[in-house]
């Protein structure tokens, strides 16, 4: 709903901002032997698709209206999972519903 979507903006914004940062940082680093590889995978909303939105008796992912191939893959990829791991039965029953 409303709220899930300004979650997942307000998410987006923070990630690419660290992002931003951190490759400025390093920039300045000669010789970074860090490899941020992961980190920035971990901050890419595309690595995770979108975010389920809930109450509706089924399984539905919501993106952003400008996620790239990779992320919309992905979110069809987090739906079969909460599919195939009962996610609206086990929340159901985790709510009393």
């Amino acid at each position: 709903g409303f709220v899930g979507n300004i979650l997942l903006k307000f998410y987006e914004s923070v990630a690419g901002y660290i992002v931003d940062l951190l490759k400025g940082e390093l920039a300045a680093v000669e010789d970074a032997a860090i490899d941020l590889g992961h980190v920035f995978g971990v901050l890419d909303y595309a690595e995770y698709g979108g975010a389920p939105l809930l109450g509706l008796g089924g399984v539905s992912i919501i993106c952003h209206g400008g996620s790239p191939p990779k992320a919309i893959q992905n979110a069809v990829s987090v739906a079969a999972r909460a599919v195939r791991a009962g996610l609206v039965e086990h929340s159901a029953k985790e709510l009393n519903l």
